[in-house]
């Protein structure tokens, strides 16, 4: 399956996986891209080779959160978009974990360097803000920015669901920090594209709190399902069903088995399909087949034949004006029906 021509009358969503992670990339009119998080397949990450595909440089560079499925070559996005002799960098957006900071404030590169993806895509980003000021992008809920035509409001985490993440953090204790990540809303032409992350719901937090400042969240044209379809992230974000189906998305985790059919079916309650990127397993089980299952069905799926190579596990929604969204599903995607 090849990747569709882009168009310039149109929002355009791509969302990738599984590899190891995730990543998500929105090309608005004018040109204009947007990479929220990023993963990799065979070694190579994959909204690089999809940005390479269009020719393409991205203004907004997002981490969501530090998990490595999320992260994982994140920091090569970085390195090959901000070279010192590039007069335009994107903007870079994480939330540090507070072991990036020293105790007068100052950034300290030395934890983020010393092992692993995750602590690599945050010196890498740390790094280029101390650089050059104008790549920051502190993500804070209710900052919006431009992408072409279109804007990306931040929608969480919550100041007090920031603070009290970064507050369990110092002190090494317990928390559900899935609850403090940073979701989106891209919206143009009043069209509306809702990017999950791993925000979750429990307890009562999360989407609770993201949809009360923003609640046109629930009338979204397309949503990127939060923390891969899972029970724990559903939530107000999901609304009632309407006239017009809302096209869903979500990329499996194979670590966790995610979504499972018990998972999709409350979305299936409202909605008639899920997309998925690929099957809950690892990538090279996947299949170089596009199928549609009923839920009940999920389970019993298995890669026959197995994957042929970049692009097979994606999903692409055009959203244009007016009128019904378009989606072309990879080799490697999964339609789920009731």
């Amino acid at each position: 399956m090849s990747l569709p021509p882009l168009r310039n009358d149109a929002l355009t969503v791509f969302v990738l996986g599984p590899g190891t992670g995730e990543s998500v990339v929105v090309h608005a009119p004018c040109g204009a891209w947007m990479v929220v998080d990023s993963c990799r397949s065979s070694g190579k990450g994959l909204a690089r080779k999809l940005l390479d595909h269009y020719e393409a440089r991205p203004s907004l560079l997002a981490l969501t959160h530090p998990h490595l499925d999320h992260a994982s070559g994140f920091s090569d996005l970085v390195n090959a978009f901000t070279k010192p002799g590039d007069s335009q960098w994107p903007k870079l957006g994480i939330v540090p974990s507070p072991a990036t900071k020293t105790a007068d404030g100052w950034w300290d590169l030395e934890p983020a360097l010393k092992s692993g993806q995750v602590q690599q895509a945050i010196a890498a980003v740390l790094t280029r803000w101390e650089d050059r000021e104008t790549s920051r992008w502190d993500m804070k809920q209710g900052e919006v920015e431009p992408l072409g035509d279109a804007k990306v409001y931040v929608i969480s985490p919550s100041p007090a669901e920031r603070a009290a993440a970064r507050d369990a953090w110092n002190r090494g204790s317990d928390h559900d920090f899935n609850r403090a990540w940073s979701a989106f809303i891209v919206e143009w032409q009043g069209r509306t594209v809702l990017l999950g992350s791993d925000l979750v719901e429990n307890p009562g937090k999360g989407w609770s709190d993201a949809t009360t400042m923003f609640t046109h969240a629930v009338s979204h044209d397309v949503y990127k399902l939060a923390h891969h379809g899972s029970d724990g992230a559903r939530g107000p974000q999901l609304g009632t069903a309407t006239a017009t189906a809302r096209v869903w998305i979500a990329t499996p985790f194979a670590r966790q088995d995610l979504p499972t059919a018990q998972d999709l079916a409350p979305h299936l309650a409202i909605e008639p399909s899920v997309h998925l990127t690929g099957l809950p397993t690892r990538y090279d089980d996947q299949s170089s087949r596009h199928r549609t299952v009923a839920v009940g069905g999920l389970g019993a799926l298995h890669a026959t034949p197995p994957p042929g190579g970049f692009p097979d596990c994606f999903v692409c929604v055009v959203v244009p004006r007016a009128g019904p969204c378009v989606v072309t599903c990879g080799s490697g995607a999964v339609t789920v029906t009731r």
